[in-house]
């Protein structure tokens, strides 16, 4: 989408685009928000307390085996415990028993080795060697041993998941994720699938891992948890049937989706909510204020090691290292960052990472280590890269401050649009509005610096390192480190408001700038510009500030500037003076570009009777001005009067203004009424999924006052959930006591109980007053004169108004619209049914669909299904259905119902709801397939066997779902316990390698597609017996099998 202020840019390279994607160019679904203390799925249990669980192996199905990480004492491994799944209880594992070994290097018979050097990862086979990658870590092998899964990279922060198949000695991408970290492969018991977390770049994420499941033919990776919660390193059990993963350094375990084993499960998504603003926002600052005395950085950091860490793989887990500080920024900035982006975006990410891990060290005197070498603080590896050392050198030593202090500078991959507010009331982590991410899905925990937004600030508009770094933190410098005397380093100076590259619409163009200096400090600062008169360039001196005790600012009159362009018309240029008379380096002209006039022209309907959900518009329209015509919006009747709006108490009053549309506006004077917000309508007017502009109309007195009058904010649920956010200057004002419309753009994702608010904070430092809040649709550029406006109910005549809007913002006077709106259509589409697949809980699974009715809404009283249990060829009678309660009746809405199917088998389900025009919308026919019965399985094996190695074979049969894998156990002896051979295998035979003079015993069960799992025949003997020849031997350990481990019964109530 295009966003006002700017033209719009060309796409961005692949290496931009931020989507996690499969090697098949599927675009996946997103990281969710962060908001504090969200509700745990009750499907999940806690295995472990005191976070210092490192995942060892598994026991038995039931039984994980596990170590504690002590950083104290990183040279050796504990003791080792372990802890049932069943009872949750957790016990010293028996003694004897140690810690496995490594991951398997070969597989099994040794056909193919795996080799990870220092110039990548190489296979050994028949064929001879094989380099899969230069860059790789975490190699597993398949269960069967015939396939390789590895992580590779030419970018840290863009690993991808690689399967290598020995049959063709080929390995391709299955899936791939930008901006983010992949954990270790874990492949599912029957080879069919890999279990991975995916985790986003940035500081402090760790606790947004989510676990994805990644079919291994390549057919499309499916998320599998959608909360807020950590889920890290996820590891399958032995049977499949659940899933172990890292939470805040605890192991914990979830059922594994049904039929996981087999192919994608389908997602569930769970709506996130954002931190809200505190109750008082910060709104008036006016610039940063100068560091009053500068510091010198640590000159060393402890950092320990992670084991989840596999860049740095051959580090023991738990070791701390004491690293120089400006050596450990190196090699944090190209693992935070792809190295091949711009330059000032990893300058910015360079400093970022280095007050990020600066404020780590002043926090943790005491403590035995500073950071981390991962997500849960930031990562680190073993290598460095010229280009991300370049911006660490270029920026040797600064840092961030608010207030002169050094700031913990949260960055995480792409932040979102608006950015978010910090939960704990950071004043420098607020909400920001970063339009270069607009429309697009929050993938980090979205405070701070946007990591994919600084990429875009950079390469679309030419932005450098200061102007990213003080536009996503709120209210701070970037500072020089302490220098030594005598001073002979120059100040740092950059032009930081308002943003490069940007249009100006007001009279008075309020200018800040940063400037910072080692030693002597900072004695002025000069303001420059110069813009186009025709063909001349007129240059013109704006002033010198030498009191930074509140910013280094200026303040300039363009009345006399005729309109310019962005990119070849008005320019600002700062330079600073230190104290020993140095002056700042040359950061260049700053690209503005000023448009001050809307656009005209006429919208006009090209049929007065409408019975689909979009107006065809004709667009006659010009723009006077240099920005140009950025699009239409149309607005519905979503109008909202300023003073029947709710107010906090005392914050304004109702006044007679010949200048507001109906002759009232509200107002709040300076030094008469209280700052508080002025909010509301709470309205489900408006349709979920689309993008949207609320035009806040307003007028100020003083429009020479820099600081900040008022926020301007979309908010749902109750104000937890932040859509779009603006700041409004004095000096955004193009006349005093005019009004003037300010754009709020936002998208609205889904609709809630409470319905939308459209708030102003009045900050009472200066006069406002609200005449109207009017909400478009998001400016719809026209083609071949012509655009597609939507439109939904009610039905019958609409007064519709259409808003001309350009690219610096500028908005056209209402022009009036007239259609009648008819609806001939039933409800529909019907979409999402649920459930999909096998059922096997119940005989009257709960059922669902959505289904909209965008024109006339929906009747819901009228919802019913039907059953029918025969192929669709007879059905029961119409029985009622609920639906959920929503604020609309033009929303999607989901329809449930539960029948009573009474057997197992397959059945159809139907439903139907009318609208409120009386037209009845009847669903598909949806298959509910029921299978509550465990498949009947059976093994044999020959009596005896001359050989140590001898075939077994099993199988079974199921009439509904069919067999989707077994469990294989076998015993040594007639007295000996039962240990698991195969787990959850789709094969139905094996070689067992015995010793002579034993018998061993074998029994089998099986897990069909619907997830019902038979048991194990209670007969001693299982359901076959193998006796190997020759003379008893001396008594050795039973060969264990791939993946298992030395296995061990844990009594009862372990």
């Amino acid at each position: 989408m295009r966003r006002r202020g700017s033209v719009q840019p060309a796409p961005m390279r692949s290496r931009w685009a931020w989507f996690a994607v499969l090697a098949g160019g599927l675009l996946l679904l997103a990281w969710a928000a962060w908001p504090a203390g969200a509700a745990q799925d009750p499907a999940e249990r806690r295995l472990t307390t005191g976070g210092d669980a490192l995942f060892v192996v598994w026991a038995d199905p039931e039984t994980l085996l596990f170590t504690r990480a002590n950083p104290l004492a990183p040279e050796g491994p504990g003791p080792l415990w372990a802890v049932s799944l069943r009872t949750g209880h957790t016990t010293l594992a028996p003694e004897g028993m140690a810690a496995p070994p490594p991951t398997p290097t070969a597989t099994p018979g040794a056909t193919w080795t795996v080799d990870l050097r220092p110039d990548g990862l190489w296979v050994r086979g028949p064929a001879g060697a094989q380099r899969l990658a230069a860059q790789a870590a975490a190699p597993v092998w398949s269960p069967e041993g015939r396939r390789l899964a590895f992580l590779a990279w030419e970018e840290p922060t863009q690993p991808c998941l690689r399967v290598w198949e020995a049959a063709g000695a080929s390995d391709r991408c299955l899936f791939q994720v930008t901006q983010g970290y992949l954990s270790r492969p874990d492949w599912a018991p029957d080879g069919a699938s890999l279990l991975v977390s995916v985790t986003p770049a940035g500081a402090e994420t760790q606790a947004l891992s989510e676990i994805w499941l990644v079919p291994a033919d390549g057919s499309g990776a499916v998320r599998l948890t959608w909360d807020d919660q950590e889920h890290g390193e996820p590891r399958w059990s032995p049977d499949g049937r659940w899933i172990v993963f890292r939470r805040g350094g605890d192991l914990w375990a979830m059922p594994a989706p049904r039929g996981s084993a087999a192919g994608p499960a389908t997602p569930q998504s769970a709506p996130q909510a954002t931190p809200q603003p505190s109750a008082t926002p910060v709104l008036a600052y006016r610039a940063a204020v100068t560091a009053l005395a500068q510091k010198r950085p640590p000159a060393t950091i402890r950092v320990i090691h992670r084991a989840e860490n596999y860049y740095r793989a051959n580090v023991p887990p738990g070791q701390i290292d004491v690293f120089d500080f400006e050596t450990y920024v190196r090699h944090v900035v190209p693992y935070e960052m792809p190295a091949s982006w711009d330059a000032e975006a990893l300058r910015a990410q360079a400093v970022a990472a280095r007050t990020y891990a600066w404020q780590r060290v002043l926090a943790r005197v005491g403590q035995p280590w500073d950071v981390s070498d991962w997500t849960d603080t930031q990562v680190m590896g073993p290598n460095t890269h010229p280009a991300s050392d370049e911006a660490v050198f270029a920026t040797r030593g600064q840092y961030v401050a608010y207030g002169g202090e050094v700031i913990s500078a949260m960055y995480s991959a792409q932040n979102g649009s608006p950015t978010l507010w910090s939960p704990w009331g950071t004043p420098y982590l607020q909400a920001v509005d970063d339009p270069v991410c607009f429309g697009e899905e929050r993938r980090g925990h979205g405070l701070g610096l946007s990591q994919v937004g600084a990429a875009r600030w950079a390469a679309w508009h030419g932005w450098d390192y200061q102007q990213i770094l003080t536009h996503y933190y709120t209210g701070v410098t970037v500072e020089l480190p302490q220098g030594t005397s005598p001073d002979v380093t120059p100040p740092l100076a950059q032009l930081v408001a308002p943003w490069r590259h940007w249009y100006v619409r007001s009279r008075f163009l309020w200018l800040s700038a940063n400037a910072s200096d080692d030693l002597s400090g900072v004695a002025a600062v000069e303001f420059r510009a110069r813009y186009r008169v025709g063909g001349s360039l007129v240059e013109t001196f704006l002033g010198t500030d030498t009191d930074g005790s509140d910013g280094w600012t200026s303040l300039w009159d363009l009345s006399s500037v005729p309109p310019q362009p962005r990119d070849s018309g008005l320019e600002v240029r700062v330079q600073a003076r230190d104290r020993a008379g140095h002056a700042s380096r040359d950061a260049g002209w700053v690209p503005l570009g000023l448009d001050t006039l809307p656009p005209t022209g006429t919208v006009l309907p090209l049929a007065s009777v409408v019975t689909t959900t979009t107006v065809p518009l004709s667009v006659a329209a010009a723009d006077a001005g240099p920005s140009g015509l950025l699009g239409v919006g149309v607005s519905a009747g979503w109008s909202w009067e300023g003073e029947d709006l709710p107010h906090w108490p005392g914050t304004g009053e109702a006044v007679a203004d010949p200048q507001a549309l109906n002759g009232v506006a509200w107002c709040g004077r300076r030094g008469v009424h209280a700052a508080g917000y002025w909010y509301g309508p709470y309205t489900g007017a408006l349709l979920p999924g689309r993008a949207y502009s609320a035009l806040f109309r307003l007028r100020a007195s003083d429009i020479t006052d820099g600081g900040i009058l008022a926020l301007l904010d979309v908010v749902d649920q109750a104000g937890a959930r932040l859509l779009g956010i603006r700041r409004v200057h004095g000096t955004d004002f193009l006349a005093s006591g005019a009004y003037q419309e300010f754009p709020v753009d936002f998208v609205y994702p889904w609709g809630d109980a409470n319905g939308l608010e459209f708030r102003v904070w009045f900050g009472a430092v200066g006069d406002l007053c609200l005449d109207r809040v009017q909400v478009v649709t998001f400016p719809e550029a026209p083609v071949g004169g012509r655009v597609l406006a939507p439109l939904w109910g009610p039905p019958g005549p609409r007064a519709l108004v259409a808003r001309l809007v350009d690219g610096a913002g500028n908005v056209s006077p209402d022009l009036p619209l007239s259609v009648a709106l008819v609806d001939e259509t039933p409800p529909g589409p019907w979409t999402g049914f649920a459930p999909s697949g096998w059922v096997s809980a119940t005989l009257s699974p709960p059922c669902s669909v959505q289904v909209e009715d965008p024109l006339s809404g929906l009747d819901l009283p009228t919802a019913a299904y039907q059953v029918s249990s025969d192929g669709g060829a007879t059905w029961g009678p119409w029985s009622a259905a609920s639906a959920e309660a929503l604020l609309s009746p033009y929303w999607p809405h989901t329809l449930l119902a539960t029948p009573a199917f009474g057997r197992e088998g397959e059945h159809w389900v139907r439903f139907r709801v009318a609208d409120r025009a009386g037209l009845m919308g009847l669903s598909p026919a949806f298959p509910v397939r029921i299978d509550r019965t465990p498949p009947r399985t059976w093994a044999i094996s020959p009596p005896v066997s001359a050989s140590r190695e001898f075939s077994v074979r099993w199988g079974g049969e199921d009439a509904l779902s069919g067999v989707a894998s077994y469990d294989v156990e076998v015993r040594d002896g007639g007295s000996g316990p039962w240990l698991r051979w195969l787990s959850a295998t789709a094969t139905t035979e094996g070689t067992f390698v015995g010793e002579p003079g034993h018998t061993y015993y074998f029994r089998v069960r099986g897990r069909d597609r619907a997830g019902n799992e038979g048991a194990f025949p209670a007969a001693p003997v299982g359901d076959t017996a193998t006796y190997v020849l020759g003379p008893t031997p001396t008594p050795t350990p039973t060969p264990l099998p791939p993946r298992a481990f030395v296995p061990w019964a844990a009594r009862e109530g372990d």
